[in-house]
């Protein structure tokens, strides 16, 4: 990353965090004049800093096809790990996921020992159910197997093996689990830029602000559309499975599918 991308993260960093507390029209405000920022960058010629820039921004405004082209052009011009990353986790956003894991894969052939992307082409396998990129991706990679690798490697495989319990014990299809990881992933973006989350790591009970958002956010008619995707099936495993060992975001992924499957009484159940 070079010295401009550097400063320009960071000035988005600052920019999500101004979002957080404030998505009024000064937010907004902010965002266009970042826009505005990024599109004389690339006036004057600093084409990579400026399609960088102009992708965290439609990242940011959730105008996902626009930032992978973005981020496209800066990788065609420098085809580093971070550059790639973001090139990556665009497509996947996008909903290309084949050529998201096919420019993953490129990369690691190329840059066999690069740890960075092999490990984020792992995590991306397991979320959108993609078991049989594991072993490819794994074949790939050619760098030193430190214990921070063969961790993920294994909880990604244990990962793999719960969705795959979740398809045959409770008659879930593929193309199921891919639409609620799609729609827990849009819930998820919407929440680390709302008022809430700013909240959340000062609050003793964390849950209580998730469910305070998930209210908020979903209105009835879309609790009705949601709730005839997320069935008694999908509710009866999360009661046999839910645990305080999920990450953070895989908890919120679980809140969110309990808290759909019961609009009558938006409440979470409490389970294991």
């Amino acid at each position: 990353m070079t010295v401009v991308q550097t400063q320009l993260s960071k000035d988005f960093d600052e920019l999500l965090e101004y979002g957080k507390k404030d998505l009024s029209f000064q937010g907004r405000h902010r965002v266009l004049a970042s826009k505005r920022s990024a599109e004389s960058l690339i006036a004057r010629g600093d084409i990579a800093e400026g399609y960088y820039a102009l992708g965290l921004v439609n990242a940011y405004l959730n105008n996902v096809q626009e930032a992978a082209e973005c981020f496209k052009k800066v990788y065609n011009l420098n085809s580093n790990d971070s550059n790639c990353f973001n090139y990556m986790n665009s497509l996947l956003e996008n909903g290309d996921i084949q050529e998201a894991f096919e420019i993953a894969k490129k990369f690691i052939r190329i840059n066999p020992n690069n740890k960075k992307i092999f490990l984020h082409a792992l995590d991306s396998a397991v979320f959108h159910f993609l078991p049989e990129y594991i072993e490819e991706i794994d074949s790939l990679f050619k760098g030193e197997r430190t214990e921070e690798v063969t961790v993920k490697i294994s909880d990604c495989k244990k990962s793999l093996n719960l969705k795959k319990d979740l398809l045959e014990k409770y008659d879930v299809d593929e193309k199921f689990y891919q639409l609620v990881s799609i729609i827990s992933n849009q819930v998820i973006k919407d929440f680390v830029v709302s008022p809430t989350y700013s909240r959340i790591f000062e609050s003793p009970d964390k849950q209580s602000l998730i469910q305070e958002f998930l209210v908020s956010y979903l209105d009835e008619d879309e609790c009705n559309e949601i709730s005839e995707i997320f069935d008694d099936r999908i509710k009866q495993y999360l009661i046999d499975n839910f645990s305080d060992n999920y990450d953070f975001m895989s908890n919120i992924f679980n809140l969110c599918v309990v808290f759909t499957s019961d609009i009558g009484n938006k409440k979470f159940y409490q389970v294991k």
